[in-house]
């Protein structure tokens, strides 16, 4: 971007200290795989939600963004404004609330929620949150990253450049259904995850075509049973859909990492043998026991201290 086109650049801001949102806890540390950080100075975040993009800076009491407009997409500043909070969910969910209540009755929580502050849940496209975790399969984030970023820049739509990054929206499940998916997800290095969002492309298309939406009106145990039809998705894949994509808060999804915590911090049992389904629940409703309805955002403070840790 030039200097003159910069200067030329509309600020909004939103009162938000940062014990409430903490970009560089959320956006980059694996729920999401579709953010840069686009500046060191302010430090800058630049992503697309809902087919727009946005870029934000943040002070320790204020968020300032910036939508990037492009000819074919508008919109108001109302309605800029109404994405940003759905996404960062910040008329739902009181993380200063969620974090006194945890350390007042917890002792672990305590201490974990004084090292992550800012830690959310955001709320996402149920479609990319699907293929983002069906891609997720023994894999780390910035190889998720290049993959998410790849099915974009191939099958959705240009959103315009930001300091020489090119933007792109989450393709829909009509523009993936194509003869030769499969094929074309191998060239552009999915592996043998081609196969499982091939599959999974497939099953949605043979649905109606809100039914990955429709499963919010469901409970949670209902749409994470209801998830795992679809191929790719197991009880984690299922459970970060549910958290990320269809606002089930109580949704814990149990990695290698969680296990392990599960273990060190809790004194969970059976963390030395195999992660069978049953175990998976056993430990998933130890957390629900713990932090009821938002035991998926505890679980979210605890994955981001852990990872923070450079634990393996």
């Amino acid at each position: 971007m030039a200097a003159n086109e910069e200067d030329k650049m509309s600020w909004s801001t939103i009162t938000l200290e940062k014990k409430e949102l903490s970009l560089a806890d959320v956006l980059p540390t694996g729920q999401t795989f579709r953010w840069y950080k686009t500046r060191d100075d302010p430090e800058e975040w630049s992503g697309v939600i809902k087919g727009r993009v946005f870029i934000l800076q943040q002070t320790e009491n204020e968020l300032k963004y910036h939508v990037h407009s492009v000819k074919t997409t508008s919109s108001s500043n109302e309605e800029d404004l109404l994405t940003l909070k759905e996404y960062f969910q910040l008329d739902t969910i009181s993380l200063s609330k969620l974090y006194s209540d945890w350390s007042e009755v917890d002792e672990t929580m305590r201490e974990v929620c004084h090292e992550c502050p800012g830690v959310r849940i955001l709320g996402q496209d149920p479609l990319e949150t699907l293929i983002s975790f069906i891609c997720s399969s023994n894999n780390n984030i910035s190889r998720i990253s290049l993959m998410i970023n790849r099915l974009s820049r191939h099958f959705g739509a240009s959103l315009g450049t930001h300091r020489g990054t090119e933007f792109y929206s989450f393709p829909s499940v009509e523009s993936l259904s194509r003869p030769g998916l499969e094929d074309k997800l191998r060239e552009l290095g999915f592996g043998y995850r081609a196969k499982y969002v091939s599959g999974a492309v497939s099953y949605l298309s043979s649905q109606p075509s809100n039914w990955l939406e429709s499963l919010q009106d469901l409970s949670y145990l209902e749409a994470w049973e209801a998830l795992q039809i679809i191929p790719g998705v197991g009880p984690k894949v299922s459970d970060c859909v549910c958290l990320m994509g269809l606002r089930k808060y109580e949704a814990v999804p149990v990695d290698v990492h969680m296990w392990r915590v599960s273990e060190r911090l809790y004194g969970f049992k059976g963390a030395g043998k195999n992660l069978s389904i049953a175990l998976y629940k056993e430990i998933g409703d130890m957390f629900r026991s713990r932090y009821g309805s938002y035991a998926g955002i505890a679980q979210a403070v605890l994955f981001r201290r852990e990872i923070s840790k450079g634990r393996k």
